[in-house]
């Protein structure tokens, strides 16, 4: 899953932050997860805060052998 939209333009009923109150952290990705605790992505034009998420989880996760 990439995320290439902002967070503040996906519909609202769309947002990590949504789907964590209303049907709990089971169902969102590890990257969403990531992205409510850091609560912002970058400047404009750059990374979402989901996409801060997607990029940390490969920068910390063990290469497959």
């Amino acid at each position: 899953m990439t995320y290439s939209l902002r967070i503040a333009d996906l519909p609202e009923n769309e947002s990590p932050r949504e789907g964590l109150m209303t049907h709990g952290p089971k169902i969102l990705a590890t990257a969403e997860l990531i992205a409510i605790l850091l609560g912002t992505g970058q400047e404009s034009g750059k990374l979402s805060a989901v996409a801060l998420g997607q990029h940390t989880i490969t920068r910390i996760e063990p290469e497959s052998a």
